[in-house]
């Protein structure tokens, strides 16, 4: 979400330009009460109380508390460092304060903006909307109780043998739906995507033949790279997972289709569940 105001003027009811300082990088996200008092302070008037608005400002500042205490786990640093500072260190090891470091640190100094002005705490200078309150709301509770992978992704998946008729993998992917599934190979969970498929049909027709009626999912195991499927362990968070398909495709190559949810995310354990990119689009 973007909080960037460009040439807003001040309105009745709401801040806008022409406001002091950091007030007029954000006044999309700033809310006086309903009524302004006229001539009797900056940027036109001073606040009426309004119930309403003064508690979103609380729990923005409440809010904003929590989120120093967790920053202090997450990143091992304590009040010597900048809040800021924390912020940055912990984007490099917790996906959600990644997904929304922009945000967070124009909340940051929101907040300075409000505490250090002279009228603290008897007066908030500014309020911040509704939506911003909700959106600071579910990225602290995101870092204070993650939801984890199981039970949200918990699923029973086939695991095939590389000695199944590949006629029989097909029927299956057909009937559900899928365009991958798992087999397990020399101990390993290994996916068979559509696009392996594909390509060992390809490389039939170009040596001349498709022995198709003959073939089993051990053919078709070499087209799709062991890279294909990555193993998490159930105790990581939904956050952890998309975090997972992100590094994937920074790297760009080779390409991530699935991750399968085992109990400790180790190769000889039986899947509990499946991950694709499009079940954390629909979970998001």
């Amino acid at each position: 979400m973007s909080m960037r105001s460009h040439g807003r003027s001040e309105q009745h009811g709401d801040i806008s330009y022409p406001l002091p300082g950091i007030a007029e990088h954000y006044s999309p996200i700033w809310r006086f009460g309903v009524d302004r008092e006229p001539h009797c302070g900056w940027g036109g008037g001073r606040p009426r109380y309004n119930p309403g608005m003064d508690d979103l400002g609380s729990e923005f500042l409440t809010l904003y508390n929590e989120l120093d205490h967790l920053l202090q786990k997450i990143t091992g640093e304590r009040g010597g460092v900048p809040f800021w500072k924390r912020l940055r260190i912990a984007a490099k090891k917790d996906p959600v304060i990644k997904r929304h470091l922009d945000d967070l640190l124009e909340f940051h100094e929101l907040r300075n903006a409000i505490i250090h002005h002279r009228s603290y705490p008897k007066e908030l200078i500014a309020i911040p909307t509704a939506e911003v309150v909700a959106e600071f709301r579910q990225v602290v509770q995101r870092l204070s109780a993650p939801p984890r992978v199981i039970p949200t992704f918990a699923s029973q998946v086939h695991v095939f043998s590389p000695s199944t008729p590949l006629r029989e993998v097909l029927q299956h992917m057909y009937s559900r739906g899928y365009s991958q599934v798992v087999s397990r190979a020399e101990g390993r969970l290994r996916l068979t995507t559509s696009s392996g498929i594909t390509r060992w049909l390809a490389a039939g027709v170009n040596a001349g033949e498709v022995p198709f009626e003959s073939a089993t999912l051990g053919d078709v195991l070499p087209f799709d790279r062991e890279e294909a499927l990555q193993l998490i362990g159930k105790d990581a968070s939904i956050d952890e997972a998309l975090g997972v398909f992100q590094q994937s495709l920074e790297r760009k190559r080779p390409r991530l289709f699935a991750i399968v949810i085992t109990e400790h995310g180790d190769a000889g354990e039986n899947p509990l569940g499946i991950i694709t990119p499009r079940d954390l689009l629909v979970e998001e």
